[in-house]
């Protein structure tokens, strides 16, 4: 039954993981986007001019919001994903 699966060992190892994760991306985002644009911001402020050093300052005045926008980002990649997969193990199902 549905309650004897929910109640393995496994599953709640699986959630504890998830759990976890998602506490980890919300604690270090801030810290891994403001890493991520002083190191690769430097040469594309260069590269783009003043349009570049602008995107590059307001990235780093509110890391929050930028490691925000990336998580957002993330999970509408992983959606389209999760549908491409879905979609091409269907058809792969109907042809068989």
């Amino acid at each position: 039954t549905l309650v004897g699966v929910l109640l393995t060992p496994s599953v709640w190892l699986a959630g504890l993981g998830a759990v976890l994760t998602l506490a980890s991306f919300v604690v270090l985002g801030p810290v891994a986007s403001a890493t991520a644009v002083r190191i690769l911001g430097a040469p594309l402020s260069r590269l783009r001019g003043v349009t570049g050093v602008l995107a590059r300052r307001n990235a780093l005045r509110s890391p929050k919001r930028t490691a925000a926008t990336a998580g957002a980002l993330m999970i509408g990649v992983a959606v389209v994903s999760l549908f491409t997969v879905f979609g091409a193990s269907l058809k792969a199902t109907m042809d068989q």
